[in-house]
């Protein structure tokens, strides 16, 4: 009977967790801008990279899975995510963090900058230019 309890309660906890809406007051304490990897924008790969976190309550990432996006810019943005902390909730949370790479016109030899748009503590979109093709 006390296992089945414990088994019950394992499963309410862990409901909740995934369950969990990011809290209205989310926010980043610490941001590392990304950058979009000179490969993939040779390449012309881009896309969205969808990560899962489990966030820890004094707001250090615990740890991060993909479940969608281009290899390389998987790589980039878990590399990426790991140097973010959140505002501290005193609780763990599990979130998804949507990161877009697009390229862009104009096309050009050497990219300035990529721009980067924090759209919420949970989006972030990279923009660069597409490269010129020499030919």
């Amino acid at each position: 009977m006390k296992k089945l309890i414990g088994l019950c309660l394992v499963l309410v906890v862990s409901s909740w967790l995934v369950a969990q809406e990011p809290p209205a007051q989310l926010g980043l304490r610490t941001f590392q801008a990304p950058e979009y990897p000179t490969v993939a924008r040779q390449a012309r790969i881009q896309g969205e990279v969808h990560l899962r976190l489990t966030v820890g309550g004094d707001g250090k990432i615990v740890s991060v899975e993909s479940s969608s996006g281009p290899a390389i810019l998987v790589a980039q943005a878990k590399s990426n995510v790991l140097q973010w902390t959140y505002t501290p909730t005193g609780q763990p949370m599990k979130l998804e963090v949507v990161y877009t790479f697009q390229l862009e016109k104009p096309e050009t030899e050497r990219p300035g900058a990529p721009k980067i748009r924090l759209e919420s503590p949970v989006h972030v979109i990279i923009s660069s230019n597409l490269p010129r093709v020499v030919g």
